[in-house]
């Protein structure tokens, strides 16, 4: 289902009140992960949701999801010739990227543009026991500009135990430190004094593709 912006040009005897927003419709994927050197990282799904200011209202669409859980893609090898050798090798060679395709499709609309949407992404996976633990969060901001963006630049990060025997019972336990909640990764409050480590040894990064569209907004 694709949002569509809602026709304000009609006329309003009642008032104008839908007049004077502006609509933002997002659409696109959470398209895949890579996590580098990373090794075991089958298993992994990731949720969604949106980050934006109290004037800002949801008019069509949803503002959070969750995934399918993916395993890591894998790369065929076609036939290999060495000098007058032919190797004829169908072997799979696994890669370090996962994919989802998880479909987003939300549309905004405010009276006020602080506060823009921000989408916020906390990946899952499983430990060495099968229990769902963290593996990494990342944010970034709806492109203000209309049309079609495939960012790639979202690195994943969690956060650290403040000591090294939290960090092994939280190892031991499936319980590593997490966010209470995945939107702090939006917020400026409380940043500064969070430790955090990159995820996947600092090369896990998610891509993302959106279709963006507004109405209104040189009226505001």
């Amino acid at each position: 289902m694709t949002s569509v912006l809602p026709n304000t040009n009609s006329t309003n005897t009642e008032g104008s009140s839908a007049d004077n927003c502006m609509y933002v419709t997002c659409v696109g994927q959470i398209e895949s992960a890579n996590f580098g050197n990373s090794s075991s990282i089958d298993g992994l799904y990731c949720r969604y949701s949106f980050y934006y200011g109290n004037d800002w209202l949801v008019a069509g669409g949803i503002d959070s999801g969750i995934s399918q859980v993916a395993v890591s893609s894998y790369v065929h090898s076609n036939t290999i010739t060495v000098g007058s050798t032919s190797n004829n090798s169908n072997s799979n060679t696994s890669s370090n990227s996962v994919v989802w395709n998880m479909p987003i499709d939300v549309t905004f609309k405010t009276t006020n543009i602080f506060g823009w949407p921000r989408i916020a992404i906390a990946v899952y996976g499983v430990d060495w026991l099968g229990r769902d633990v963290i593996k990494g969060y990342t944010s970034v901001v709806v492109p203000l500009q209309s049309g079609s963006h495939t960012i790639t630049s979202c690195p994943l990060y969690a956060p650290m135990a403040t000591t090294i025997y939290n960090d092994w019972i939280g190892w031991l336990y499936g319980n590593p430190p997490e966010f209470y909640n995945a939107k702090f990764v939006c917020q400026n409050e409380g940043r500064d004094v969070t430790r955090v480590k990159s995820t996947g040894g600092g090369g896990a990064v998610v891509t993302i593709k959106l279709n963006i569209a507004t109405k209104g907004m040189k009226e505001l």
